[in-house]
């Protein structure tokens, strides 16, 4: 199948057209984002600015009237809070169509109690009603002073969304005797429910919500009273619940972005929301941006023609390069070096060309080594002077549980709880600044497998020269001696065990080696000989206890007789029965058992 040829020309024209695409690109977006930033910033600026002068004009309308329910309830006769008919007459009569028409879900007279003592306009059947559960009733009493209620439902026949302005009755001294309330129904074309009506763009509204997020006012009346914006949906808008202010990108309750400004109303904990979808904010900059991208588009078709014509010119001088470089394709034959020697650019291409025949040459006997590494049977490692690993061979990623890709970079501190990292590079600290000739390590030490079972090891470590002649890191491997040490741990426990039992035999007994020495002296054997262990082992003087002068025991000839018949006794335990004792001492007769262990 034949390949594709692209001449140098070609990719030359190619990377540095796709080098100006870049740049240009770059520059649309750079340039883009900026203005966009800058009228994004703008457009945030204006509506913030329309939603702070709404939020004080609705702060003017709240702080009238709380001042009109806090007058009204200053001049209410305390004994109206006794009599119903006098309370009656006082919020028909004395109150006006004023007070009544900012208050159009009604005006209450609670008692001290929480018993509704008028209420106008006046509904039957509902007088000495108890309201003491209400909050803004209980929040009224404990505070002492005005407050607005949060929004609720109304308890009269129509259950509108409303909320209250509430100031407390006091007697002549300071004591509490009531509480008026006036009530906003937010249904109704009030100084609140102006709020829904007002149109940012064409699809833009305003919202007023609580400090936990209750929608006070909005558009659809459906949504008053609910608390309906996701959690995390918005951290601008939750930022604005715990009080900021200012404008940011949100997704609402719908899941429409939209770009919202935050406005926090100063006489109540109320936010004041408005809500414009990006889609119509960022119209004229989605259009700008259509007309500017065509313009770039332009640009870039005729600075690609104008590169190609360039380069046609000026890469002529590399078509003997490339007729060289060609001669190497589909042959089955060494590469050798360029015999191109000119000071030009040609020359130096020639040169980087043969020096990535030199490179490939190299790569060549790293995975040749590597592969010598991998048929290694133990555990191998290389590391660099700052303890990271420069390579390892595939017993050592079964044994670590790792692929050489993630231990390739590494330090033991990432593949090692931390304290035994610890001891693993103080040693290898230690060997790399070992003075020059003493460049290997052997040790012992305990390491976890990749099934976290720990195994004894053996390690073997030396360090290795870089080019400059230095210390450039070190090399590695380890034996598995776990079977070994438990094997010595079972020699070890079983000759505790055998010396135990020997040592608590009831019946003398010693133990000789290979060269007549003793290795063992039993209690039994102190007491019938007089003779300490202490004393005995180590020596040849073993004799002492049955004779007086130096003469060979029957445990002796015993050895002697097995040496020269190359038996592969290597020492020989003497019994005797304390019965026995007395006779052996007296007549010097050899004890009547010997066998070997």
């Amino acid at each position: 199948m034949a390949k594709h040829f692209f001449s140098l020309k070609s990719k030359i024209t190619l990377s540095v057209s796709l080098l100006l695409v870049g740049i240009l690109t770059l520059t649309y977006w750079g340039v883009g984002w900026f203005f966009e930033d800058r009228i994004k910033q703008t457009i945030a600026a204006q509506q913030f600015t329309m939603v702070s002068e709404i939020a004080d004009h609705v702060d003017h309308h709240i702080d009238q009237a709380q001042q009109v329910i806090i007058e009204a309830a200053r001049r209410l006769p305390a004994k109206a809070i006794a009599d119903a008919q006098l309370a009656q007459r006082y919020l028909y009569k004395s109150l006006g169509l004023g007070i009544r028409h900012i208050f159009d879900n009604g005006l209450f007279l609670f008692s001290a109690r929480g018993q509704l003592v008028a209420e106008s306009p006046f509904i039957p059947g509902r007088r000495g009603r108890d309201y003491s559960h209400r909050k803004y009733f209980q929040r009224t009493l404990s505070q002492g002073r005005p407050i607005i209620s949060a929004p609720y439902f109304s308890s009269q026949a129509h259950g509108h969304p409303a909320l209250n302005f509430t100031a407390p009755i006091r007697d002549s001294k300071g004591g509490i005797l009531g509480v008026l309330a006036g009530s906003v129904d937010l249904s109704k074309d009030n100084f609140l429910g102006e709020l829904p009506d007002i149109r940012i763009g064409q699809t833009g509204y305003m919202s007023l919500y609580n400090s936990s997020g209750t929608v006070i006012m909005h558009p659809d009346i459906n949504r008053v009273l609910q608390a309906d914006v996701p959690q995390g949906a918005s951290n601008h808008f939750e930022r604005a619940l715990a009080g900021f202010e200012g404008t940011g990108e949100i997704l609402d309750a719908k899941g429409v972005r939209m770009l919202a400004s935050f406005k926090r109303l100063q006489n109540t904990d109320w936010v004041l929301v408005a809500s414009f979808p990006l889609k119509e904010a960022y119209a004229p900059i989605r259009e700008a941006q259509r007309y500017i991208g065509l313009g770039f588009c332009l640009a870039i078709l005729g600075s690609l023609a104008l590169i190609w014509a360039l380069m046609k010119h000026l890469v002529a001088p590399l078509a003997l390069l490339t007729t060289q470089v060609n001669q190497f394709n589909d042959r089955d034959v060494p590469l050798k070096p360029l015999a191109i020697d000119s000071a030009d650019e040609i020359g130096t291409l020639a040169q980087a060309f043969n020096r990535m025949l030199a490179e490939i040459e190299l790569r060549e006997e790293v995975k040749f080594l590597q592969v010598l590494i991998d048929s290694i049977p133990n555990p191998v490692f290389y590391k660099d002077a700052e303890g990271k690993y420069l390579g390892c061979n595939l017993a050592f990623e079964v044994f670590m549980g790792r692929r050489r890709e993630e231990i390739i970079g590494c330090t033991f501190y990432d593949l090692a709880p931390a304290e035994v990292a610890l001891d693993y590079s103080r040693a290898d600290q230690e060997l790399l600044t070992k003075p020059h000739g003493e460049n290997y390590q052997v040790f012992e030490a305990s390491l976890a497998d990749s099934d976290g079972q720990m195994r004894e090891v053996v390690f073997y470590k030396a360090t290795f020269p870089d080019a400059r002649g230095q210390v450039g890191g070190l090399i590695g491997s380890f034996v598995d001696i776990t079977h070994r040490k438990n094997i010595e741990k079972d020699l070890v426990a079983q000759k505790e065990l055998s010396e135990n039992l020997l040592q608590n035999l009831a019946t003398p007994c010693f133990v000789l080696d290979a060269d007549h020495s003793v290795q063992f002296w039993n209690r039994a054997c102190e007491e019938m000989t007089g003779l300490k262990a202490s004393d005995m082992i180590g020596t040849q003087k073993h004799w002492q206890g049955f004779y007086k002068e130096d003469r060979a025991c029957l445990a002796d000839l015993m050895l002697d007789r097995r040496n020269a018949q190359t038996w592969p006794a290597r020492s020989v335990t003497w019994f005797s029965a304390p019965t026995w004792y007395a006779t052996a001492r007296e007549n010097r007769l050899l004890p009547l058992s010997t066998f070997r262990i």
